[in-house]
């Protein structure tokens, strides 16, 4: 990944400088609109640890990284549960591509915790519609008793994984300000012809979702790198995030998956863009088997099996129709 020294231009410069000024508090606008600023993040890991102890998919624990060839291991095949020991072992380390890793590190947890609230967000809508059916029949008069169970059972399962959304929304946005100083400071001492720091950077500003300075970026990014896994993912979240486009974000993490075949995050990402549940479950199987430590799996891997166990069973009483 190269960038030569010219290409580190004034323009970029005076946003690595913007971002320095924020003393590494510019996170989303939408989290400083965000209406769970009550939540605070001890809370939210509480929120989530609960969660997760209900409703998610343990694996075995692994061992903090004692090398920095495993940190970049761990950061490639997205072990979140490993991250914090990642940067206890960086944590003392100097120079620009010891910021970089942790940079990245960050904003991949970020990253992931906005993942699983998506998850959680596609599931409660789905939730919701058959909340609405059942509610409906409860007004009507026509609720059996049994669909009664069922009613009380599924709106208490919006609002614990409603409340799990916010969590990782709050956790999600500590991560990203975290990010913030560790990405300018990686940009100021990065090694000529590495683009790594502006990459961290460009995946900062798409995670807050401020697409001017996004733009700035990517210009240097990009007329130094032309196939590589990090800006195929970049392309893709940029196809899904800023312009909808669901079939070209797929194509883009599929290309980054055939680059990187241990780039477990575009497979994360996979199972969210899936139009049906079969589809979706084959990516969340791929995911399972890369990955099964990853926090889809940890955190709602059981409520994505019932999702399509509950769909399945369904399409097989309606004669596989």
């Amino acid at each position: 990944m190269l960038w030569s020294a010219p290409m580190f231009g004034q323009r970029v410069l005076s946003l690595v400088l913007g971002l320095v000024a924020l003393g590494g508090c510019a996170s989303s606008q939408s989290s400083a609109e965000s209406p769970h600023e009550a939540m605070s993040p001890k809370d939210a890991q509480a929120v989530v640890a609960e969660f997760a102890q209900q409703n998610g998919i343990s694996a075995p624990k692994q061992p903090d990284p004692q090398s920095l060839p495993q940190v970049v291991d761990i950061l490639l095949s997205d072990q979140t549960s490993r991250f914090e020991g990642a940067l206890r072992f960086l944590a003392g380390k100097q120079g620009g591509d010891i910021l970089t890793l942790r940079a990245l590190l960050e904003l991949s947890w970020s990253d992931g915790f906005t993942t699983v609230s998506d998850v959680l967000y596609e599931l409660n809508r789905r939730s919701n519609i058959e909340a609405k059916r059942l509610s409906e029949r409860e007004a009507a008069g026509e609720l059996t008793e049994s669909e009664a169970q069922t009613l009380k059972q599924l709106e208490a399962r919006i609002e614990a994984a409603d409340k799990a959304r916010i969590a990782c929304e709050v956790l999600a946005d500590e991560h990203l300000k975290a990010a913030a100083p560790l990405a300018s400071e990686a940009v100021k001492q990065g090694k000529p012809g590495f683009t790594e720091p502006l990459t961290a950077l460009a995946f900062y500003y798409q995670l807050s979702g401020k697409w001017l300075e996004y733009d700035e970026i990517m210009e240097s990014v990009r007329a130094a790198e032309r196939n590589t896994v990090m800006l195929s993912y970049l392309n893709a979240m940029e196809s899904l995030q800023r312009f909808t486009l669901r079939e070209q974000a797929r194509e883009e993490l599929k290309q980054a998956l055939a680059l990187q075949p241990k780039f477990v995050r575009a497979q994360a990402k996979l199972v969210l863009l899936q139009d049906d549940d079969a589809a979706a479950y084959a990516e969340f199987t791929k995911l399972k088997s890369m990955s099964p430590g990853h926090p889809v799996l940890a955190l709602v891997g059981n409520l994505i099996v019932d999702q399509y166990e509950a769909s399945l069973a369904m399409k097989q009483a309606r004669g596989g129709r």
